[in-house]
């Protein structure tokens, strides 16, 4: 409803126009990518060209960013995301900086994608545009490639071995960071854990009373 919308906070309005169905109309800044452009942008990545283009392409959930999975014409499989460049998550020097943590982390045997730049050498290109929509203006396109595997749901009784696997591959992931220093990682936003109170509290008066027990608050 128009009332509902209102008391939604700047940060999750979102211009729904040229949004897919299946694309989020409720944040604001997300990058709008229909399928049929996502070819264009793998080739400038030489993933497909117009004598092979891709084989699929199948967008993937997502919430602040846009994310596809690509198919090559060879097999080759790809996640490419278009990200939302209004949150720190999503500048360049953000997105750069996970390419680095990335690339340190496959240097030392981790199971990680891999980075994918063009055969310029870049790993990031801008969706600006004259006549893109606003939100394009600020975002970047980047590749991963894709590691096959399936979601294991929270509710799933986990094994013993299986959180064996987890606990080593933390302490993998622990000791292949070490002494690993980037200055563009440096930064906070909502979602580290340590501000979940502060984040939660800026945001309480966008929940609806919900007529609870007396003197609850």
């Amino acid at each position: 409803s128009s009332r509902a919308s209102r008391r939604l906070p700047t940060r999750l309005r979102h211009d729904t126009s040229l949004a897919s169905p299946r694309q989020s109309p409720m944040v604001e800044g997300r990058p709008v990518l229909p399928e049929g452009e996502v070819g264009g942008w793998a080739a400038k990545f030489g993933l497909c060209s117009e004598a092979e283009p891709l084989a699929s392409v199948k967008e993937l959930p997502s919430y602040d960013d846009l994310n596809f999975h690509l198919r090559a014409a060879s097999g080759a499989e790809y996640v490419l995301k278009a990200h939302n460049g209004i949150i720190e998550a999503g500048t360049p020097a953000r997105l750069l900086a996970q390419n680095r943590f990335i690339e340190r982390l496959r240097a030392k045997g981790l199971p990680v994608p891999e980075v994918v730049a063009t055969p310029e050498g870049v790993a990031a290109l801008p969706m600006a545009a004259p006549g893109a929509p606003e939100s394009n203006q600020v975002a970047h396109i980047r590749v991963l490639s894709y590691l096959s595997g399936n979601i294991v749901p929270n509710t799933e009784p986990k094994t013993d071995a299986f959180l064996q696997t987890v606990g080593a591959t933390v302490g993998k992931i622990a000791r292949a960071l070490e002494g690993f220093e980037d200055e563009g990682a440096v930064w906070d936003w909502d979602w580290h854990m340590k501000n979940v109170a502060s984040a939660c509290s800026a945001r309480v008066s966008y929940v609806a009373d919900g007529g609870g027990p007396p003197g609850a608050k």
